[in-house]
This record gives C-alpha cells, structure tokens and sequence, in this order.
C-alpha cells in the first residue's frame, strides 16, 4: 500500500512539473509577444 502510494506521488509531482514548465513558457511567450507590440 505504501509503496502504491509513493509511484502515484511520484507521477504527480512530474505532472505538476510538466505543468509548470509549460505554464512558465506560455506566459513568456506571451510577455515577448506583448512587448514586440507596445515597442515605439
């Protein structure tokens, strides 16, 4: 039971981290492409 426990925390903490790196790109994907359209 416990080791159950462990894989699936496990396979969420990569999920999360797959999540974050891909929100972290978005919102810098985003940044670049707003600061392209506010430059004089």
């Amino acid at each position: 039971m416990g080791k159950k426990n462990q894989t699936f925390d496990q396979a969420e903490l990569e999920l999360l981290k797959e999540g974050l790196k891909r929100s972290y790109k978005e919102c810098f994907e985003m940044a670049t492409r707003l600061y392209k359209y506010n430059r004089p």
